[in-house]
């Protein structure tokens, strides 16, 4: 296995260091299943270093790192609703992540966010724990970029009122 045309092998272990936890952070908040985002994570790499990039700019790069995260995780949710349907199990859709380090409220809003899409879950990290923008995050996403500013403003409403059902609201905050 080699690495990507522009990258040595010193370079993709730079590359590797400064992507890998945000990037498993990235999928098991998409899956919602640790040991599924280990497995995917392991794919995502591995599907990288199988591709030539044209880009060598590490913007663009990351975002295709994500781009395939995000692609692995689309074919493991539709893999999952095709077994549930096939084989009829009652199992509830919303992941499950627990971590055991994070407080209460962090918790909560851990279960707000399960109880969003796998989609509206990808737009909220990728914007606002990642920081990219619009135009990337539909390049990641396969999306349009005009898109992404409504698909943003829904995902943010949602969770909303998510966390005004479960009691969480700005007046409810210390």
């Amino acid at each position: 296995m080699s690495t990507p045309k522009h990258m040595d092998e010193s370079a993709f272990a730079s590359f590797y260091e400064s992507t890998k936890r945000q990037l498993w952070l990235y999928i098991v908040r998409v899956v919602g299943d640790a040991s599924v985002a280990d497995d995917l994570f392991q794919e995502t790499y591995l599907r990288f270093l199988q591709h030539t990039l044209r880009e060598s700019d590490e913007k663009a790069v990351k975002s295709y790192l994500y781009r395939i995260a995000t692609n692995l995780a689309n074919d493991h949710w539709r893999k999952l609703k095709r077994h549930r349907t096939w084989f009829g199990a009652d199992q509830d859709d919303t992941p499950q992540v627990t971590d055991p380090r994070n407080p209460d409220l962090r918790h909560d809003v851990g279960a707000a966010l399960r109880q969003l899409s796998a989609r509206q879950r990808s737009l909220l990290w990728l914007a606002y724990v990642e920081d990219y923008g619009h135009k990337e995050i539909a390049g990641m996403l396969k999306l349009r970029e005009g898109s992404i500013k409504v698909l943003l403003f829904r995902a943010r409403q949602k969770l909303s009122e998510v966390l005004r059902h479960m009691g969480i609201s700005p007046e409810a905050t210390p």
